[in-house]
């Protein structure tokens, strides 16, 4: 899980190229996760537009595992990416974007 400020994003294009171009991205917006999420093929970013948004992550290595191992309050003009196969959960009552990124 990397978090970091929107302004630092481009820093990260030489993980992922498709960030260069993610104002033209389509996205959701994240709602609350009862169970934790893994996308195994595609990188997962979460932009925070509002207060009140929190991403947590478990262990990769053990899908069964309820375990949180940290957990991020996500602020507007802040990001967090997760690799493929990173176990996560979103909580929280602010509206946050979420891009899905190969």
């Amino acid at each position: 899980m990397i978090h970091d400020s929107l302004d630092n994003l481009a820093s990260y294009k030489a993980l992922l190229p498709s960030l260069d171009r993610l104002e033209d991205l389509l996205f959701s917006y994240a709602s609350e996760d009862e169970t934790f999420q893994c996308n195994r093929n595609v990188c997962t970013l979460f932009s925070a537009m509002e207060e009140g948004c929190q991403i947590a992550c478990s262990w990769r290595e053990e899908p069964l595992s309820r375990d949180v191992l940290a957990v991020v309050d996500l602020h507007p003009g802040f990001f967090v990416l997760l690799l493929p196969g990173e176990r996560f959960l979103f909580k929280g009552s602010g509206k946050c974007r979420v891009y899905n990124l190969e």
